[in-house]
């Protein structure tokens, strides 16, 4: 992925945000890759600033892990962008469960690590011609976004509790013989 936006970008007029822990690794990282890009980091960053942040990106990044071992594995800062309905570019393996939540979700650009770097340049230059986030997004219906959203989830977890109690309460024990 990084030589292919390394081809696409060749001059240094372009942003890369990172929110979160080693911001100095990631700028590293970034430039030893190729990418000539301004990087600008953030430290770790409240629920709050972090909104601010991927409201005001072209688009975020989620790197999933390539081994096996994490194919249905999910970061919880996935939920924050679908919430937002931020722009999403992602690198992952083919068989992971975030690929059918985003090809679902319709405002991401997949990216698999079996890929050749002709096949992702070409993806990631359609997703970046796009103008906004509106013009890239697919008739989406509010619900599958709303699902995503933290007072939804935090409601969801609420009634879980809350049929747990309930079943609890309604619980006949045994009685004790002795």
């Amino acid at each position: 992925m990084a030589s292919a936006a390394g081809e696409l970008y060749l001059e240094k007029t372009w942003e890369i945000h990172y929110a979160g822990e080693n911001g100095t690794t990631f700028e590293e990282i970034v430039l030893q890759s190729g990418i000539k890009a301004k990087c600008i980091t953030h430290g770790c960053l409240d629920q709050k600033d972090l909104y601010i942040l991927a409201r005001k990106m072209s688009y975020v990044l989620l790197c999933m892990p390539s081994d096996t071992d994490s194919t249905s594995w999910l970061p919880a800062r996935l939920y924050d962008y679908l919430g937002n309905k931020c722009r999403i570019k992602c690198l992952s393996p083919r068989n992971a469960e975030i690929v059918e939540i985003l090809q679902r979700y319709g405002n991401a650009l997949l990216l698999f690590y079996d890929e050749t770097s002709e096949v992702q340049t070409a993806k990631l230059k359609s997703f970046l011609d796009k103008k906004s986030a509106r013009e890239s997004m697919r008739e989406q219906t509010e619900s599958f976004v709303m699902n995503f959203e933290r007072k939804v989830l935090t409601g969801r977890l609420a009634n879980v509790f809350q049929h747990c109690l309930d079943t609890e309460r309604n619980y006949e024990r045994p009685k004790n013989n002795e």
